[in-house]
């Protein structure tokens, strides 16, 4: 691991270049990747995403994700607009954020619907989440793909080597206590 000074994910990666795709293979109508493009990262490994993001070493930072600490991070600008995680030289995790601050350039959330990921992963669970008491965060573990979304609205999403739900929970799960209220467990 490149020698970091060792902060929280938000501290480390608020000062941080943020990098973007250098050439992508398929494009959006919109400019924007697509959700299967970003998922295409997940397994690189930091050579492979060095090249595909234009970034050099000097662009990762000592980063942690829920439970996980200890990993290498790199901050994305649009179009993917998130946060690259490695652990052992490898991607296991892209954090996608944007839904409630639109760029003004095309990110992956200009084609992310909420209708849309759920009737792709109709047995998604339904967790609290950390994006407020009015959403809820639903995991396809096996998919590798988590999102958060309320009243139509992606707040985020995490791509991620499938697994399991318990094993997400597990590495990169961050529960937001029980002040927040889970809309879809509610409904039964």
């Amino acid at each position: 691991m490149h020698p970091v000074l060792r902060a929280s994910m938000f501290a480390c990666l608020a000062s941080a270049p943020a990098c973007g795709l250098a050439e992508p293979s398929q494009t959006r109508p919109s400019g924007a990747p697509s959700l299967t493009e970003v998922q295409a990262l997940i397994g690189l490994d930091r050579a492979a995403l060095l090249q595909r993001l234009d970034a050099t070493p000097a662009d990762l930072h000592l980063g942690e994700y829920g439970p996980s600490k200890n990993m290498e991070a790199i901050r994305t600008r649009p179009p993917i607009a998130g946060t690259v995680f490695l652990e052992d030289g490898r991607v296991v995790l892209v954090s996608l954020y944007g839904g409630l601050t639109p760029s003004p350039e095309p990110t992956v959330f200009a084609a992310l619907r909420a209708d849309d990921l759920a009737s792709t992963h109709p047995d998604a669970h339904a967790l609290p989440s950390r994006s407020g008491k009015q959403f809820s965060h639903f995991v396809a573990a096996e998919a590798g793909l988590a999102w958060s979304a309320g009243e139509g609205t992606v707040t985020f999403v995490e791509v991620f080597v499938p697994t399991d739900v318990e094993t997400y929970r597990q590495r990169f799960y961050q529960d937001p206590g029980v002040l927040y209220k889970c809309p879809a467990l509610a409904r039964g």
